[in-house]
């Protein structure tokens, strides 16, 4: 290995002949240099410059004495006596046989630094599993998942929240047709049948129903302003709608029960995304003292009681699973209370703007905007709630 022009190295050869290698040297001698030199050959960059410090390669990288077109790191891999170079114009390009290499280092970390393992000695008991993360290289992972996990959890609420609705306008169609409905097919028949009794055009499609429309107006003697009686019927449901939202509080009440219980329940446990990760890293420690059986811990060496940690360990494995199905559940009732409130501010926002013109609507007029602002505001707090940081204040929604 060839370093020039590279960090705290002027020029350095090494002759690295065997599996393992160790380097000794006093403080500022260059040995974390080598390290950093092996980095940027791999993968272009120095996450500790880059990653946390937000230090320019460019600038920091190249030895004081030299400029960025000096530096140059070249390895030579056996078999084969193939020698690459890394510059910062230039990356290597590894034949196929030695590619893998490459190909590992830009997944994940592939350099353990003492800054790491002074950053996991001291963290917290409830940080040390994040500290672990970034040390193996999935900490990216623990986030894709819980997004995942996040997504999944809103279309499941999304899904219900549709059937909930499907079930709410079925619920509607024995009063508006007169008979008893209950799957899609029965509907047009049972309209139809209205539509002969009131010598009007049957239809053959839902997408008949507009032009259908035009010729009940059609049928509606002129001297009625139905438009007028439209609108107020429905400023008068949708207010009703507001004003005795029993489903809604309902499913509030369901919420608010479940958050309150997590929370009282998984105190001492990390309800943030830290505890999807917490998780993983139990169960690959579990999976290593069942298979191996050792009396010291394989990652700090101390001696342990194996059958009591294996113990401890599967109790807390337990007890988070429990912990993560029930916020599933969490997120996917929030879904579907927040799909309704935010139909009610829609419906809300479009009254507001069918009753501008009638001034006798006065105070429905001054308290809309009140209502829509409240709701919206709920609908905040609804999702601040189910990341599992507060309960939800029902209290106040029951009042509007």
């Amino acid at each position: 290995m060839d370093i020039h022009a590279f960090r705290g190295i002027p020029d350095l050869e090494l002759e690295l002949d065997g599996k393992s290698v160790i380097i000794r040297g006093e403080n500022g001698m260059g040995k974390s240099s080598i390290v950093d030199a092996i980095e940027f050959f791999f993968t272009g960059k120095v996450s500790h410059l880059e990653g946390v410090r937000g230090l320019s390669l460019q600038r920091h990288g190249p030895h004081v004495h030299y400029s960025p077109e000096d530096v140059k790191i070249e390895i030579t891999f056996n078999p084969g006596n193939v020698s690459l170079t890394r510059t910062f114009t230039s990356a290597p390009d590894p034949p196929e046989k030695f590619e893998d290499y490459f190909q590992i280092t830009q997944k994940g970390t592939f350099i353990l630094r003492r800054s790491q393992i002074l950053t996991f000695i001291m963290s917290r008991p409830a940080d040390r599993f994040r500290a672990i993360g970034s040390i193996i290289g999935i900490e990216p992972l623990d986030k894709v998942e819980l997004e995942m996990m996040r997504l999944r959890d809103d279309l499941k609420g999304e899904v219900e929240s549709i059937e909930d609705k499907i079930n709410d306008l079925f619920a509607k169609l024995p009063k508006n047709l007169g008979e008893n409905i209950t799957r899609i097919e029965e509907v047009l028949p049972a309209l139809n049948k209205i539509l002969r009794e009131a010598d009007l055009p049957e239809i053959e499609t839902f997408e008949g129903l507009d032009a259908l429309s035009e010729e009940i107006l059609k049928a509606i003697k002129k001297d009625v302003n139905m438009e007028t009686v439209r609108v107020l019927k429905d400023v008068i449901g949708t207010i009703e709608t507001l004003s005795m939202p029993d489903d809604v509080v309902g499913k509030l009440e369901n919420l608010n029960e479940k958050i309150e219980q997590l929370l009282v329940e998984g105190s001492g446990f990390n309800l943030s995304e830290a505890g999807l990760l917490e998780s993983e890293l139990l169960e690959v420690g579990k999976n290593i003292l069942e298979k191996e059986k050792r009396d010291f811990c394989p990652l700090c060496e101390q001696k342990i009681d194996r059958e009591r940690l294996l113990w401890k360990i599967r109790e807390r494995l337990r007890i988070l699973r429990s912990i993560s199905e029930r916020a599933s559940e969490i997120r996917e009732i929030s879904v579907q209370v927040k799909n309704k409130l935010g139909t009610l501010v829609n419906e809300l926002e479009s009254i507001q703007t069918k009753i501008e013109p009638f001034a006798e609507l006065f105070k429905e007029k001054s308290e809309l905007p009140r209502k829509i602002v409240f709701l919206r505001d709920f609908i905040r707090e609804i999702a601040t709630a189910t990341e599992l940081k507060m309960k939800i204040h029902i209290q106040k929604f029951s009042q509007q």
